[in-house]
């Protein structure tokens, strides 16, 4: 048994090229592609991946549907582009101040606590150097 597109998939295709086509030229739209790969398992009907418009809905008439979608979804997600970069780039620089303060409580504590050890280390070496002090004096 074969397996993959049904035959007559190449006018499938050719008439999904032919709708994009059309639908580019009327929004403005330069680059994209569509490829059509029927597969009654996905659980989309198409996806985006770059300039590539998948669609994997095995119903002709479904495909054209879901192509029309999927470049307003194409073209919507150019539109907020800009906003994600900018959303992104800020939470990298609160992440970056928050770690760069971190490190310097934990700089700080790890000072803090370095001096408390070491003040408590002299005081014990300081009273057995005291005391071996005067022996030996003696």
């Amino acid at each position: 048994m074969r397996r993959g597109p049904r035959t007559g998939s190449k006018n499938v295709q050719a008439e999904l090229e032919k709708e994009l086509k059309s639908l580019t030229e009327k929004l403005g739209i330069n680059g994209l592609r569509v490829l059509w790969s029927p597969d009654e398992t996905s659980r989309v009907s198409g996806d985006v991946r770059g300039k590539v418009i998948f669609i994997f809905e095995p119903s002709p008439e479904k495909a054209r549907e879901v192509l029309r979608h999927e470049t307003l979804d194409y073209m919507v997600s150019q539109a907020i582009e800009p906003y994600k970069d900018v959303t992104n780039a800020l939470i990298k620089l609160l992440n970056d101040k928050a770690y760069a303060r971190k490190e310097e409580v934990i700089e700080k504590l790890s000072r803090s606590l370095g001096e408390l050890l070491g003040d408590s280390k002299r005081d014990r070496l300081g009273d057995k150097t005291s005391h071996s002090g005067t022996a030996k004096g003696v």
